[in-house]
């Protein structure tokens, strides 16, 4: 790895360990010593969207990326619908509300990446619910749509990212340590 990348990379890829907890860790778990996938690990993540946002790092990694790009809205939406669905019954209102606010709503701070016919179906649900009425289903129409857009966009630019591919053939001179290394 050039020098010049890794000044680049290497404060990135540290604040993966803030980041970790966004994808499917709880925070009550403690990181383990070290977490740095090793190369065949991580060519796993080439078969599939899925297979990526099954390892933590992975999903970590690529929300890296997409900050870098600064369109991580998208996963992190993706995420917060994974969390959503996870919740009691009796949540389920407030959290859409918060949902809604930061990645729906036109005009928000994290708007995600949602065509017109998907945005005013969802605004329609949402606006004919009663707060006891909401359900764990409300957001797959948008979930699917958004799936979709990193399956197909931004999936196919991390693999073809520095980060993954330096995953994927680490050289004898790459002395960074492990990148969560305690």
């Amino acid at each position: 790895m050039s020098y010049d990348t890794k000044d680049k990379i290497v404060p990135v890829i540290r604040r993966l360990a803030v980041n970790y907890h966004n994808c499917r860790l709880s925070r009550s778990q403690p990181l383990p010593p070290s977490v740095k996938p090793k190369p065949a690990e991580a060519a796993i993540w080439a078969e599939s969207f899925e297979k990526l946002m099954e390892s933590k790092y992975g999903c970590a990694l690529l929300r890296a990326f997409l900050k870098r790009e600064f369109s991580d809205e998208n996963l992190d939406f993706w995420l917060a619908i994974e969390k959503y669905k996870k919740l009691p019954e009796d949540k389920l209102h407030e959290k859409a509300v918060l949902i809604y606010g930061e990645f729906i709503a036109e005009e928000s701070s994290r708007e995600v990446n949602l065509n017109g016919e998907v945005r005013k179906a969802l605004h329609n649900a949402c606006s004919a619910l009663s707060p006891e009425d909401f359900h764990k289903n409300i957001f797959n129409l948008a979930q699917r749509h958004i799936a979709d857009v990193l399956k197909n966009d931004a999936y196919p630019r991390f693999l073809q990212s520095t980060l993954y591919k330096e995953l994927l053939h680490p050289t004898s001179s790459d002395k960074t340590p492990a990148l969560f290394s305690l």
